[in-house]
């Protein structure tokens, strides 16, 4: 009888550790009845899409064990790979493997300072992350390099002499600490300096602590307003070196006034957390607040900056008296006479630009108006216009016109444009400007003289505007020799 067993994975990388560029190689091993060559498939990381072999990466499969091979490692490869193992019976089995960037030491989350009292025990800390694994070893400025060194590989013991202990500890995520415990602190050691070095294969990181005599915390550091309201305001820190004692840390605040007898501070309740809780504050005012550490040494400076801030305003009445609006309101109500004014301004122009639009179109109009009235008015009997004189004569003259129009009908006309001379026609009157004006726009009627063989001619027409002011000057020419 055939016994079947599903696929479990019995072998895998946990860490694979690597470089950019570098070949890496993960495998995982599953064990299961039936068995065979492809119950093994690669997946990246929480995604079902299996990993596809290429010319940078290649998949080895034979009898439950395979191997997941990169060639040449990028930056995008680094992260969790999913070994997944099924051979049709049950269900499958899983498991991860980390493939990390190798990377020298590097310290972390380390105070610059700890504290002791003379004769007392002090310890002194010190982190690190590192791929791999980072070591330890501990120096001082008067002894020198410390005696003691730890090393992960040993960890399950301390090492130990007679003034100094080392323990290490891998905490998560390649992160590691170390404790140099001093069992019995001399004069000599209040004010030395104990240098931590973190090292790999790849490098080292190194740091300085001072050892100092136990006493007053120093005041936090960037303390900022993470969240206001109308009646409560909430401050973020970053404690000071808490000089060797448990601290604490609460707010010293008052209102911004201008009468000295409200100039007095109130304290807020105290927190062992990096946030401080203000409660119980008024809507709508402006206050300052500062910030203080304390231990049992007593307690530290104000924070270097002090910060104002205003509460915020609720809607609403309270007891039937209207409230006062916040400086926000305010600035909001002057923000909106300044839009208020520049509309204005803005309408304002529109309307006179808009205004002298008509005027100009009026006047435009009028002008052509005028000028069609005048030009109707302007012509005599021989049809020449010639100086802005003698408006009086255009009823007459007009009339002039309309008697001689039954003579033109029996002239052939030519509208040839004669070429002639000032002198030729003999106007006496007529200054030279005047005669160019004519002679280029007048239309001449040909006539002969049976007696004399002599050529005549006549104005029939002509048409032009003398001046803007569309007023018009006609001037009789009459019969010209020529």
């Amino acid at each position: 009888m055939l016994i079947t067993v599903p696929a479990a994975i019995i072998k895998s990388s946990e860490v694979v550790f690597t470089s950019i560029n570098e070949k890496a190689v993960i495998m995982c091993e599953a064990i299961g009845n039936p068995i065979n060559d492809q119950m093994i498939a690669w997946k990246r990381n929480d995604s079902d899409a299996e990993i596809i072999p290429s010319e940078r990466i290649l998949i080895s499969n034979e009898k439950g064990k395979s191997t997941l091979t990169l060639l040449e490692t990028h930056a995008s490869d680094i992260g969790h790979y999913k070994c997944v193992a099924f051979n049709g019976i049950g269900v499958q089995t899983e498991t991860f493997v980390n493939l990390a960037l190798k990377q020298k030491p590097v310290i972390i989350d380390t105070n610059w300072f700890a504290a002791a009292s003379e004769a007392e025990e002090a310890v002194i800390k010190c982190k690190a992350i590192g791929v791999p694994n980072a070591n330890f070893k501990w120096s001082n400025d008067v002894e020198g390099d410390l005696i003691l060194a730890f090393s992960l590989e040993d960890i399950q013991s301390n090492q130990e002499s007679k003034r100094y202990s080392i323990s290490n500890k891998n905490l998560a995520n390649f992160e590691f600490e170390s404790k140099l415990t001093i069992k019995k602190v001399s004069a000599t050691d209040i004010g030395s300096k104990f240098k931590c070095s973190a090292y790999n294969a790849l490098g080292q990181d190194s740091i300085e602590i001072m050892l100092r005599q136990k006493g007053k915390p120093e005041a936090p550091v960037n303390v900022t307003i993470a969240s206001i309201n109308h009646d409560s305001v909430i401050l973020s820190l970053i404690p000071g070196f808490d000089g060797g004692a448990q601290q604490t840390f609460r707010a010293k605040y008052k209102k911004v006034s201008t009468n000295s007898e409200q100039d007095h501070y109130q304290i807020s309740e105290e927190s062992n957390s990096t946030r401080i809780a203000i409660r119980g504050l008024e809507q709508a005012t402006e206050y300052v607040v500062a910030v203080i550490a304390k231990n049992c040494f007593g307690e530290s400076n104000f924070a270097s900056k002090s910060l104002r801030f205003t509460t915020k305003f609720v809607e609403g009445t309270s007891g039937g008296s209207p409230l006062v609006d916040t400086l926000e309101k305010q600035k909001i109500k002057s923000f909106s006479k300044i839009v208020l004014m520049i509309i204005v301004i803005a309408l304002g122009l529109l309307i006179v630009s808009a205004n002298c639009a008509f005027i100009l179109v009026y006047i435009k109009r009028k002008k052509k108006n005028d000028l069609q009235k005048n030009n109707q008015c302007c012509e005599n009997s021989n049809g020449v216009i010639v100086h802005n004189q003698y408006h009086k004569e255009c009823d007459q003259l007009q009339q002039q016109k309309q008697q001689k129009n039954h003579k033109l009908e029996n002239h052939s006309k030519s509208a040839e444009n004669l070429q002639f001379t000032h002198a030729e026609v003999g106007f006496s009157e007529i200054n030279p400007q005047q005669f160019e004006f004519i002679a280029s726009t007048l239309m001449l009627e040909n006539s002969s003289d049976d007696n004399s063989g002599s050529k005549r001619c006549k104005v029939l027409s002509i048409r032009e505007n003398i001046d803007k002011e569309c007023s018009c000057f006609l001037k009789a020419v009459g019969d010209t020799p020529f």
